[in-house]
């Protein structure tokens, strides 16, 4: 799963209502951006049950990207964090994962998990950003391919921008133009008219991955998960985002 935790916490009933949701929603890995208060945050992690975390590496920055998972499910080797320095194309660099999945049917599965937020606005010089840290991130995914070490790679979290805007104004052409490399969980999502960003009802939290993850992850296509339906003034009390995240079946059974 992926989520955007707007300015976390963002009140005081933030803390109580993510928490909730989470226990609920059982995830065995989270991606989270904009974690405003990590010492909150730590804490909150620290009080579900069976749960852990790591955040970037970006000292003094206003917010971080980072992810929660499941310990009996999930097993995280080495961390990184990426494009450090290059705050042009990345204002939130990206944290690298390695993850050994224990999926439902018994499978395992081992991959790269990269948590991003890309620059938000709607403004020329914010899209030619995005555009940037979009070529520099497959620049950067073929090559780690190239070297054969890992091929299954999954990037989730809030890219700012839709996957389905006309080609001339569409950001993600490295990735929708190869489809032999690379596959958007979420554009199914995005044809079907939902959204994950509740100001503009427009999808923006997307998982992409790299081929190799396809057939290891089973499953369906990704979902919206609509908390605003089952939690109180959430948009004002936990987030403008709603999760995104898929049913991960692994292939044991199939």
């Amino acid at each position: 799963m992926s989520w955007n935790l707007e300015t976390f916490p963002k009140s005081g009933d933030t803390v109580e209502k993510a928490s909730a949701a989470i226990k609920s929603l059982q995830p065995a890995l989270l991606g989270v951006v904009e974690v405003d208060d990590t010492g909150t945050f730590g804490s909150m992690v620290g009080d579900l049950p069976g749960y852990a975390h790591v955040l970037n590496d970006d000292p003094g920055a206003f917010t971080h990207v980072g992810l929660v998972f499941d310990e009996s499910r999930v097993s995280i080797g080495e961390v990184d964090t990426l494009f450090q320095g290059d705050s042009y194309a990345f204002p939130r660099p990206p944290l690298r994962a390695t993850v050994h999945l224990t999926l439902d049917d018994g499978s395992e599965f081992d991959f790269v998990a990269i948590v991003l937020h890309l620059k938000a606005m709607v403004d020329e010089d914010s899209e030619a950003r995005r555009r940037d840290a979009v070529e520099k991130l497959d620049q950067y995914l073929r090559g780690q391919l190239e070297l054969g070490e890992q091929d299954d790679f999954i990037l989730l979290g809030d890219f700012n921008d839709k996957i389905d805007d006309p080609p001339q104004w569409n950001v993600f052409g490295p990735f929708l133009d190869a489809p032999d490399t690379y596959s958007f969980l979420t554009e199914s999502v995005a044809e079907s008219g939902d959204y994950s960003y509740i100001p503009f009802t427009s999808l923006i939290d997307h998982m992409l991955v790299t081929n190799g993850a396809l057939g290891e992850l089973g499953g369906e296509a990704a979902q919206v998960f609509h908390l605003e339906d089952q939690i109180g003034a959430y948009e004002s009390t936990v987030s403008d985002h709603l999760p995104v995240g898929i049913y991960a079946t692994g292939t044991a059974s199939r």
